[in-house]
Formats: C-alpha cells, sequence, structure tokens
C-alpha cells in the first residue's frame, strides 16, 4: 500500500496545546520547546520506506515538473513580461513601440526556449539528483539529530486521551493560539510571510515513500501511524538557529525555546483536575495583559461526557481535607449498623418468633 495523497485542509482558526500543571510558567517567559525528532513520543517516526533508486526516480519526476519545456516557457515569458518594469530604456518608450518589442522579442525566445529545452532538463536533472543524495544522506540523518524542530498542537480541545497524557489526567491545562501569528520567524519567509506556519499531520498505515516524487522533508515530518489520528495534530517547524533560547541539558541534548506571541493566545481551558491554586495563579498573571484570553474549566457532563464553562460560571470547587485511612474497619457505615441494631432489638424482644408462629398457624 503506497502513499496516500495528502488532502489540503484550512488551518483552524484555533490550535490547542496541552500542557501539565507544572508548566504554568509558560504565561511568564511564553516561551516553549520545539522538540528534537528524538524527543517525540513515538519511535516511528520519520521512518521512510525508500532505496537510492526510489530517490533518484523522485528526482527526475521533481526535474521534469520544474525544467520540462512548457515549464521552461512558462518561466522565459513571465521574465518577459516583466522587461518593462525591469528596464528602464524599455520603460521610457512609448507603448506601441513597446509592444512592438515585446511582440518581435516573444517569438525569438519561444523558439530559443524549446532548443535549449533539453540542456534545461539534463542540468536540473543532475542537480537535482544531487540534491536528493545529500538529502537521503545528510538530512535525513541530521534532522534525526536535531536539524529539525517540531512544536506539535491539537485541532481539538475536548479530546480525552489528550487530557489524560499530555495534561496530566485533567490536573494541567489546553490553551488555543491563534496559528497565523503564534511564532514570529526570524527571517521573513519566500513570500513574504512573518510567521511561521503550521502544517496538518496526515495519518497512515505505512511508512512513507518518495515513490510519488515529493523530496519536500515537512512531508515526511507531517506523517504519523493512523493509530494516532485522535490527535487531530498540526505542526510548527523550526530550526536551532530560529531558536529564541538554547540550553544545554545534563543529559548532552539541546533544549530549544522559541518565543510565543502573547497576543495569539485566545483561550486557557483547565482541566477538571486542575488546582485551584494553578487557576488562581494564572488568572493572575494574565490580567495585566493588555488582551487576555478568555478562561474555560471543565465540568462533566451527561454519562462520560464532559464540557467547558466560562471560569466565571463554573461551580466553586471545595478544597477537601482527607484523613488518612488506614484499615477498612475505620470507615463508618450508620445506617447499615443501625438497621442491624434494630434487628437485634426485635430478635430480643421475640418479634422473630412470634412472626413464625403466626405464619405457621396460618
Amino acid at each position: 500500500m503506497g502513499r496516500r495523497q495528502r488532502k489540503k485542509a484550512p488551518t483552524p482558526e484555533l490550535l490547542y496545546k496541552y500542557y501539565g500543571s507544572d508548566r504554568e510558567d509558560v504565561f511568564d517567559s511564553l516561551l516553549v520547546r520545539f522538540s528534537q525528532l528524538s524527543a517525540l513520543n513515538d519511535p516511528f517516526e520519520f521512518l521512510l520506506d525508500a532505496s537510492p533508486e526510489d530517490f533518484h526516480q523522485g528526482a527526475k519526476k521533481v526535474a521534469w515538473a520544474t525544467a520540462n519545456p512548457l515549464a521552461v516557457a512558462q518561466m522565459g515569458l513571465s521574465q518577459l513580461a516583466k522587461l518593462p518594469r525591469d528596464n528602464p530604456q524599455l520603460a521610457a518608450l512609448p507603448i506601441i513601440p513597446r509592444i512592438l518589442v515585446i511582440i518581435i522579442v516573444a517569438p525569438i525566445l519561444f523558439i530559443l526556449i524549446l532548443i535549449g529545452s533539453p540542456f534545461f532538463l539534463k542540468q536540473m536533472r543532475s542537480i537535482v539528483t544531487a540534491a536528493v543524495d545529500d538529502f537521503a544522506k545528510v538530512v535525513i540523518n541530521e534532522s534525526r539529530r536535531g536539524l529539525v524542530l517540531i512544536f506539535s498542537c491539537s485541532a481539538i480541545w475536548n479530546n480525552v486521551p489528550m487530557w489524560a497524557h499530555y495534561a496530566g489526567n485533567h490536573t494541567g491545562f489546553a490553551f488555543g493560539i491563534d496559528p497565523s501569528c503564534a511564532f514570529r520567524l526570524k527571517r521573513k519567509g519566500k513570500n513574504g510571510e512573518e510567521f511561521s506556519k503550521p502544517r496538518i499531520v496526515s495519518y497512515q498505515r505505512d511508512t512513507p515513500t518518495v515513490r510519488s516524487g515529493s523530496l519536500e522533508i515537512a512531508d515526511f515530518l507531517s506523517i504519523k501511524m493512523e493509530d494516532w489520528s485522535y490527535e487531530q495534530e498540526w505542526r510548527f517547524f523550526g530550526t536551532p538557529d530560529d531558536a529564541t533560547l538554547r540550553k544545554r541539558l545534563p543529559s548532552g541534548s539541546e533544549l530549544c525555546l522559541f518565543a510565543l506571541e502573547k497576543s495569539s493566545i485566545r483561550e486557557i481551558i483547565f482541566g477538571l483536575n486542575c488546582p485551584p491554586t494553578v487557576i488562581e495563579r494564572i488568572k493572575v498573571n494574565i490580567e495585566k495583559w493588555e488582551h487576555p484570553p478568555e478562561l474555560y474549566v471543565i465540568v462533566k457532563d451527561a454519562g462520560y461526557g464532559f464540557k467547558r464553562l466560562p471560569l466565571a460560571q463554573a461551580p466553586a470547587t471545595p478544597i477537601e481535607e482527607f484523613e488518612s485511612l488506614t484499615t477498612f474497619d475505620s470507615i463508618e457505615f450508620p445506617q447499615a449498623f443501625a438497621a442491624m441494631e434494630s434487628m437485634v432489638r426485635d430478635a430480643s424482644s421475640h418479634m422473630i418468633t412470634r412472626w413464625f408462629s403466626r405464619n405457621r398457624r396460618s
């Protein structure tokens, strides 16, 4: 079974990150960890079903898509259309002579493109093949070592396993961020983007292959086993050079922290078992923000369900004190003991004997 076709999906308005209660400091520092592949909880991630020949076949497809005669002609005509803007002498001509120059040059350019396209294709194939060799030998291994970093989020806030696994069995919280303005890029993207864009994770049964001709590393980094599909995961990508703060941990691995834009945090949802002290500290912390996020708390719903309520509407949670119960005998059963005492009194007054006598005569 080959790789499934990746479906384009609109980016959700909010993405949710689940944390345990010990991470309440995130609202102080506004720094979050982008993890190395080796730190992810699935050791089967980023495994490729590929041979050198697969990579070379993929390279040929990419080269043909980039340097076929039609693609080269489109690039040439695109550059031709920009001539009046980029060439001052041509731009200074009146409109009619300018159009005549373009009409004369365009056929000549198109013929030259057709003649030269085999050369372009050969050169592009050579370049792409060399690039995929580097990809196979260097990039994949270096990505596993920490060249690529990942910040994982979920498209939903009401995921039961996520609250159990990543939010300390509801003792933590989840916060919703606007993905369009969460992480500011140190350098603008190729299209002028100022913020990092997340990619949706696709789920499939088999390991990804390169036979489809896709050579984008982000494709392989956003594929997981279909067993994880309940997470509805989206991922931000970064590199150690993009990090706001880098630390060396005692284990020898590197901790890469990225600045999260305060204005992107739109919601904070506290788990069912989140300690009131944690809720209060976070509440006090964000009250001073210019645009504080909405606060919600998880409450039980019918059956196994749960829902969220605005924190201001949530029922008060009394702080209970529990004494140590060392033995089962220390637990009291007042109603059961009262019933037993009543039975003993009845027996001592011969009520049971009289009841048997009446029923025997009847």
